[in-house]
């Protein structure tokens, strides 16, 4: 058999509180929505790094989980659009 060398990969988040984190891109999507409660997750970027993505991206799916935003794109690897579910917050 023939091994495969299996490559390393490392992942860091901001060290920050997730919750923190949560409330942070929360606030991002609700002061970056357009009248409508609309805004594209690259919207949500100051700088457009993996590293940014990623920590924006994963509070992103925590907030889809609670209620708060629905994420869905249009297209594979195409630009993810956000809606706010409850705006009166």
């Amino acid at each position: 058999l023939r091994q495969k060398e299996v490559p390393e990969f490392n992942f860091f988040l901001e060290d920050k509180n997730i919750d923190q984190k949560i409330e942070e891109v929360y606030d991002r999507i609700r002061e970056r929505a357009d009248s409508q409660g609309l805004v594209t997750f690259t919207a949500l970027l100051d700088k457009r790094t993996p590293l940014e993505m990623a920590n924006c991206f994963i509070p992103l799916l925590f907030l889809v989980n609670r209620g708060k935003v629905n994420a869905w794109q249009e297209e594979w690897f195409g630009e993810i659009f956000i809606s706010l579910l409850n705006r009166k917050e």
